[in-house]
């Protein structure tokens, strides 16, 4: 009996230690990750130090005959840690948005994904089995140089333009539909092609240098305004914060080309008109601002689960996440039954919704400086190393806080350029 007894004993201790066992490690692997990428020399010899540590106490529980009651409280205070720390936010949470969203029957999304690569509806197949149309063809860096380069590959940009049939379908086909909208559960495949889109609006904006060159500087405005009317309905309805960038970039290549333009000829009065219509439906830096940290809130929503997942935990432990993290710390993140301890996704996934909404109102209204600060604040929390709750919610967090303040102030300076353009075309005299 007395055996019996001492065994049943040694079951209890062995439990409670293996429960320790959990606390430590999971504790061990919240302070690595507060550490990266400088924890590969103590993770190892913290993890057997603590080891060597919970043997003993087992075996002085067991010799000593510890008693039940001391390890009953022990053991409730180490389930009481672990609840604690899997503990996630019982609240939901939804973005709203003022913006529509787009539907796969929608034409606007329709002809979004002629050029987002594997979707059902992509066109990009029919470039690629297509003879190269650019070549690497791109107006130089500055455009003192664009007369020179234009005169030189003349005959490349001619042939580019006129192959380039899918491209100037895609265009048109842009400014005629209803802009797509924010991307809810086609989020993940909305992506445009950024190459390929860039090849079809600079071989526009070749060929309007080419029409300039011949004299017929109408042709070349008609190019730009219908090229910069397309662009407007896919930064109004390109469903991602990257699209939204995209179509960023390639309207200040559009405004720096009419700008080019107009130091040395000057349009009809239609083609006036039309530019500026064209000019004045973009949006401006304050509603691009809105609408990009709009669609990344719900790109983060449909991509942040309500729990912990396998696909969750091989994302987190990806070197996306977890560049220059000891294996053993990437191990236990990709671990499932181990993240659920590192991670509330729910409660990740609310304050980073409150982090993109406070940093997306500092950059509607231009105050970068209050940006910083706001992602500083963000990126700090990180370090916290009182904090051992969901230290990989807030690794992921700052992990997807890029530098917003330079992409939010590089689209207001891009708006700068169009409402200087405004200007200037209004100031031109009938």
């Amino acid at each position: 009996m007395k055996i019996f007894q001492r065994a049943l004993h040694a079951v209890a201790v062995v439990v409670v230690t293996a429960m320790a066992a959990v606390v430590g490690f999971v504790v061990l692997m919240a302070w690595a990750l507060v550490l990266i990428p400088d924890n590969r020399c103590y993770v190892e010899w913290v993890m057997i130090t603590v080891a060597v540590v919970l043997v003993l106490l087992a075996a002085i529980g067991i010799s000593k005959e510890l008693r039940y009651r001391w390890l009953f409280s022990t053991g409730i205070i180490l389930a009481g840690c672990l609840t604690w720390l899997s503990h996630d936010d019982p609240r939901g949470y939804t973005p709203q948005s003022s913006e529509p969203f787009a539907t796969k029957d929608s034409k606007g999304f329709r002809v979004l994904v002629w050029m987002v690569p594997d979707v059902p509806g992509s066109r990009l197949k029919e470039r690629n089995d297509a003879k190269p149309l650019a070549n690497g063809l791109r107006l130089p860096p500055t455009n003192v140089q664009w007369a020179g380069y234009i005169a030189e590959h003349r005959d490349e940009i001619i042939a580019a333009w006129e192959g380039d049939k899918l491209g100037d379908e895609w265009v048109s086909a842009l400014v005629g539909a209803e802009p797509c909208g924010l991307v809810s559960d086609q989020v993940k495949t909305s992506m445009l092609r950024f190459s390929v889109v860039r090849e079809v609006f600079e071989i526009r904006y070749l060929f309007a240098c080419v029409a300039f060159a011949d004299g017929k500087s109408d042709e070349a405005a008609q190019i730009i305004g219908t090229s910069v009317c397309a662009l407007s309905k896919l930064s109004r309805g390109g469903g991602t914060m990257v699209n939204e960038m995209i179509s960023a970039v390639l309207l200040k290549r559009s405004y720096l080309t009419l700008n080019y333009l107009l130091d040395s000829t000057s349009f009809s009065l239609e083609r006036r008109h039309q530019l500026l219509v064209a000019l004045k439906e973009v949006l401006g830096g304050a509603e691009v601002c809105k609408l990009m940290f709009n669609a990344e809130r719900f790109f983060a929503h449909e991509t942040i689960p309500d729990k912990v997942t396998s696909e969750l935990s091989q994302t987190l432990s990806s070197d996306l996440f977890l560049d220059g993290i000891h294996p053993l710390t990437r191990w236990a993140v990709g671990s499932a039954h181990i993240a659920r301890f590192l991670i509330n996704p729910r409660g990740a996934g609310r304050r980073y919704d409150q982090a993109l909404q406070q940093i997306s109102q500092a950059g509607q209204k231009r105050k970068m400086e209050e940006m910083g600060r706001l992602l500083a604040r963000a990126k700090e929390s990180r370090l916290d190393t009182f904090r051992l709750k969901d230290p990989l919610g807030r690794l992921f967090i700052v992990s997807s806080l890029p530098a917003f303040e330079k992409v939010v102030n590089s689209m207001w300076e891009i708006d700068d350029l169009r409402l200087d353009l405004i200007k200037r075309i209004e100031a031109v005299k009938p």
